[in-house]
């Protein structure tokens, strides 16, 4: 069985050493040098490049130089995909992306993981475990998505978060780890005010800058024992000054 072979089965592999993964590993480190060094203009070029280190693209993509990824042939791209300045995938097993996967700054996608062992570790044993993210999936700068990951379909992962474990569809994630804080609803639609169609930006009289202003609100889930020991479900939405930041109010809505 070849050190290859080992890592798709999902074995401890020769990660550091075996002459075959060098060599693939080189390739493409190769042809990643080569699309950084092109100047951003140059769109076909890079679209060819990419072509060639990844394992299955459409014609419909963007990925924002820096750009790098180990092997790249186990790297999959829906259509529609975007990755913005400094993604980074370490596809020692397959990495795939469904459709219209956002992907912000500074992100990291890694199915490798070392070995335990010491012993095991300094003779550059590792382990390689696929990871999946859906389609219609939103990833926040600075996410790292660590081997073995499965997120689901329309999902927004928030900036900053470890993902170690599978995120369902439909949720916003966020932490460390990163864990589904709440559901993706309709409401959703009219988080941010949109122009020509009549919404109107939602205004409060903020106390601190003695004016009406912008404001912006969050929503927080929160699970309450009441006195005669039955549970309650309250969603809180807490609202602040979009020029000050100071908060100004709370609502709480009991949900079934």
């Amino acid at each position: 069985m070849t050190e290859k072979e080992k890592a798709a089965a999902g074995y401890l592999y020769d990660a550091n050493y075996d002459q075959e993964i060098i060599e693939s590993r080189t390739v493409c480190m190769d042809m990643c040098y080569e699309y950084n060094q092109l100047r951003p203009s140059q769109v076909e070029e890079q679209k060819k490049i990419i072509k060639k280190i990844l394992g299955r693209t459409t014609d419909r993509f963007c990925i924002v130089a820096p750009f790098h990824c180990d092997l790249g042939y186990n790297v999959e791209i829906g259509d529609n995909f975007y990755a913005n300045y400094n993604c980074i995938i370490l596809d020692g097993a397959k990495v795939i992306f469904g459709d219209n996967v956002f992907i912000a700054p500074n992100c990291c996608f890694t199915t490798a993981g070392h070995a335990l062992d010491v012993e095991q570790r300094n003779r550059g044993l590792e382990i390689a475990y696929p990871i999946t993210v859906g389609n219609n999936v939103w990833i926040g700068a600075n996410v790292s998505v660590l081997p073995g990951v499965t997120i689901g379909d329309n999902t927004i992962i928030g900036a900053g978060s470890v993902v170690t474990k599978d995120i369902p569809s439909g949720v916003i994630a966020v932490g460390n780890p990163c864990r589904p804080v709440r559901e993706i609803t309709e409401a959703d639609r009219d988080k941010y005010p949109r122009y020509g169609d009549g919404v109107q930006p939602l205004k409060e009289w903020c106390p601190h800058c003695q004016a009406m202003q912008d404001v912006e609100f969050s929503e927080t889930e929160n699970v309450e024992e009441t006195a005669d020991g039955a549970i309650r479900r309250v969603m809180t939405k807490s609202f602040q000054c979009a020029v000050c930041h100071s908060f100004i109010k709370s609502e709480d809505k009991e949900i079934s």
